[in-house]
């Protein structure tokens, strides 16, 4: 019974991406970008990281997160039942994946960090708030969770069942990611906030995912 309401609450929830585009999350707050190659021998180039910088803010990076997602995530939520297939949505998923994966790297160099490390701003100095934090990480859910949604809508029989796992991997890299978010020593900064600001479309498409990893970490109940 529990599989069935969850498929029947999957159904209309869905139906909300037929007349929705896909959320993007709201940067408005963040000015700046990340600085390009120097152009001089010996110094960082682009995103690289020495041992003795500073580690990048929580807004840089997942203002990098959100910049990289939306082309792939587009991608994702374009797919047709005429091209879903494993060997088109699987590389997709994949590069999803090493992105995510590349931010948590970035988001545990934070961990222990001062509050005016973690908080800082792309530019400036006026530290963001932790609600503005949780934006961010909320639109990054929004842009993949909606795009995935997307996607489900239109796979069905062996595409369907050879993907699901795929994306539940998905889900368990995502998980991760959001633990060492929640990890890092900021008062607010936590799952039952972040789940206030999803909307019940993307909640819905994590329940029908059903990734344990993803839904402890939310503290989402089936």
């Amino acid at each position: 019974m529990r599989s069935f309401g969850l498929s029947l609450l999957f159904t209309a929830a869905l139906s909300a991406f037929t007349f929705a585009a896909p959320v993007a999350p709201d940067t408005s707050a963040l000015t700046g970008g990340v600085t390009g190659l120097t152009g001089t021998l010996g110094k960082p180039l682009g995103g690289l990281q020495t041992r003795d910088e500073t580690p990048k803010s929580l807004a840089v990076i997942l203002a990098g997160v959100t910049t990289e997602l939306t082309p792939l995530t587009a991608q994702l939520t374009y797919i047709n039942s005429a091209n879903a297939t494993v060997a088109i949505v699987q590389p997709i998923v994949g590069q999803i994946s090493d992105c995510l994966l590349t931010a948590t790297a970035s988001i545990k160099l934070l961990v222990g960090a001062k509050l005016e490390v973690i908080l800082a701003p792309i530019e400036g100095t006026v530290l963001l708030t932790v609600a503005a934090v949780l934006q961010l990480v909320a639109g990054v859910l929004c842009l993949l969770f909606t795009a995935v949604g997307c996607l489900l809508k239109v796979v069905v029989g062996d595409v369907r069942a050879a993907l699901l796992p795929i994306l539940v991997n998905l889900c368990v890299v995502v998980a991760g990611l959001l633990k060492v978010v929640f990890s890092l020593n900021v008062q607010g900064l936590v799952a039952t906030a972040l789940c206030a600001l999803l909307p019940e479309v993307v909640i819905a498409v994590i329940k029908l995912l059903a990734c344990t990893e993803l839904l402890l970490c939310l503290g989402i109940k089936l």
